[in-house]
This record gives structure tokens, sequence and C-alpha cells, in this order.
């Protein structure tokens, strides 16, 4: 897993911010955690080019001055792919959070294995999908056919004229 991370955390309630923190900082020791208590602070952080490109940003969704869904909108009008995580007391606004996509809704106490099992699940998401293996096929010039990159070799040329007849005329799905 990636450690080196942009991450903010904001959560008006200081002691649940300083370990949401640690939680993280555990999780991805190399991470740059910005962390407010203000919602006045983080719309300050955001307002700067630099601050925007967000991995992560975990809220409450009760704070003073502004609910953590409309700060979520905020948050995904600078970036849309930061990955919105909630993490609070308040199970009522689930599904409110999910209206601005958010990744995760976790309910507080925040543990790290709660936390390291969301995050794992989310970067394996994140994940680059390797492209199946596929048929290549070059009809100009001389006939070539490539399975995995490498050129099938033919064991009777009536195969690879069959083969090559077949390539050259499409069908379709109501001649089938």
């Amino acid at each position: 897993m990636n450690t080196d991370r942009k991450i903010l955390a904001v959560d008006n309630d200081e002691n649940a911010l300083y370990n949401l923190r640690q939680e993280i900082k555990d999780i991805y020791p190399s991470a740059k955690i910005a962390a407010f208590c203000e919602v006045t602070q983080v719309l300050t952080y955001l307002n700067e080019q630099e601050h925007r490109k967000l991995d992560y940003a975990f809220l409450d969704t009760c704070l003073c001055g502004l609910p953590g869904i409309e700060l979520a909108k905020v948050i995904r009008e600078y970036n849309p792919k930061t990955k919105i995580i909630f993490c609070t007391e308040h199970s009522e606004n689930a599904l409110e959070a999910f209206s601005v996509h958010a990744a995760a809704y976790l309910l507080k106490p925040i543990t790290e294995d709660k936390l390291r099992r969301e995050l794992n699940e989310l970067e394996r998401m994140n994940e680059e999908i390797p492209e199946p293996p596929r048929l290549v096929v070059h009809t100009f010039g001389n006939f070539e056919a490539f399975w995995k990159d490498r050129p099938l070799d033919w064991e009777r040329d009536s195969l690879n004229h069959t083969f090559m007849i077949c390539a050259e005329k499409p069908v379709t799905a109501d001649q089938g």
C-alpha cells in the first residue's frame, strides 16, 4: 500500500481529531496530514492550490459552521478524485453522505483496525486491473496473428488460410 498520501482530517472534537490523526499516521507513516477543528481553517487551507490534490478527506458529518456533507461538496468541487470518508457518531446521515459519493461511512469510535480494513479495501478497489490477453491480427501486407504479443505458429498452411478468411470477413449477429 502506497503510504505517501495527502490527507485532510476535520472534526470539531479535538480528542477525536487527535485520535483519528494518530490512527491515520499508524497506517500511512509518511502521509501529509492536515487536521482541523474549524471549518473556516479548512476553507482557508483549500483556497491554496497545492492543498487541493487530496487523496483522502476524513470528515465528521456534524461540524460547526458548515455540515460535513456541505464541506464534502466543496472538496469535490476542488478535486473530484478525493476519496471522502465520513467518521461520525451519527448513523442517520449515511444516506445523505452517499449523495456526495462518499467512499466510506465509519461510525465512531474509529479504531486502527476498522480504518485499516476500510483503507485496504479502497486501495484494492483502485488497483489497475491488468488488460486481458488479446488476439491481434494484421491483414495488410503479410497475414500475421499474435496471441499475448507472440506470433501464432501455424502447423499447417490450411489452418493459416482458414483463419485468414475468417479474420477478413466480419460476421454479424444476424448471420449467426
